[in-house]
């Protein structure tokens, strides 16, 4: 992923202004390690989905194909319809937030280290 997306991912999760959830990008006040990169980078891209839930261009628990190829995300597939999962470490961030339970310092910690094969 580019450099300036990656340093502005670490430091709103280092921020101190999201409280940690799980599951899905945003829900209510609480953000995945995802959502926390959606807001920073794209804070207007959130709309209520048919179900209620918050859901950032479109995708709820994952990014998006669009998002994910401006912020020059590794191995976006060419034709997905379903939410785009980034990967650390060969772990989707997303079980590295919601299974592993890392805390959004030991998720900005891994970004640090291996932002470069996001």
């Amino acid at each position: 992923m580019n450099q300036q997306a990656a340093k502005q991912w670490v430091d709103a999760l280092r921020s101190g202004e999201y409280t940690q959830g799980r599951n899905y990008l945003r829900k209510g006040a609480y953000f995945c390690a995802l959502g926390v990169l959606c807001d920073a980078v794209s804070p207007k891209g959130w709309r209520k989905d048919g179900f209620g839930r918050w859901a950032h261009e479109g995708q709820a628990t994952g990014l998006s194909k669009l998002l994910a190829l401006k912020l020059g995300m590794q191995d976006v597939p060419e034709d997905t319809f379903y939410p785009y999962h980034p990967k650390i470490e060969g772990a989707a961030v997303c079980i590295i937030n919601d299974v592993r339970a890392s805390t959004f310092e030991e998720i900005a910690d891994l970004i640090e280290k291996h932002w470069e094969t996001i």
